[in-house]
């Protein structure tokens, strides 16, 4: 039974997971773009940053720590370079995760910029900019955390845009923002840029 019950929490969790990767990438001047049909100019200069939000809690910041240590973790798997983290996206993508608590899994809440314009916003140029974002809720915070991660690691094509974005060679840079509402669900956003 007990099986039954987290095979079915995966299951919804994987669903919820389906669709919500994003990743813009500029390959060159000619403002060709990555598969997935995106195309993003990178402009100079600092814009608004995000508004005030409430400080991330003792745990919340321990989540996003163990998170950003497994994602590396994958990626030394896969022979690929460890992320560095960014406090700026890290800010960014926990306000983001707050806006989701009222408007549901998405990558734009209703009057909020594209990720890579809130990236943008934030102050950081770059040439590749993604955002993966996921919510989950299980008996312990982590074990949300690592349903979401793990989740997003057995994509398969086409369908796998988290995985690509979470093993891209071009992205470089990685802040978190994870928040935990009521009955332990939690909502992630990791931002990437290089």
């Amino acid at each position: 039974m007990k099986y039954l019950y987290l095979s079915a929490i995966m299951f919804l969790s994987l669903l919820l997971l389906t669709a919500c990767s994003s990743i813009q990438i500029q390959i060159g001047q000619d403002g060709t773009s990555d598969s997935q049909g995106t195309s993003t100019t990178t402009q100079g200069g600092k814009s608004n940053t995000p508004g005030t939000q409430a400080s991330a809690s003792s745990e919340e910041n321990t989540l996003s720590q163990r998170l950003f240590t497994q994602i590396n973790h994958n990626r030394a798997a896969n022979h690929l370079n460890a992320l560095t983290w960014n406090n700026t996206l890290a800010k960014g993508a926990r306000l983001h995760s707050q806006k989701m608590l009222k408007c549901g899994l998405s990558h734009a809440c209703p009057g909020e910029p594209q990720p890579c314009d809130r990236v943008q916003q934030e102050g950081i140029q770059y040439m590749a900019c993604g955002e993966n974002v996921g919510t989950a809720t299980y008996p312990t915070t982590w074990a949300g955390v690592q349903a979401i991660d793990q989740g997003m690691m057995s994509e398969v094509p086409p369908e796998d845009g988290h995985r690509k974005n979470l093993l891209s060679s071009d992205i470089h840079q990685i802040g978190i923002g994870i928040i935990i509402a009521s009955n332990n669900t939690v909502w992630v956003t990791e931002d990437f840029a290089n």
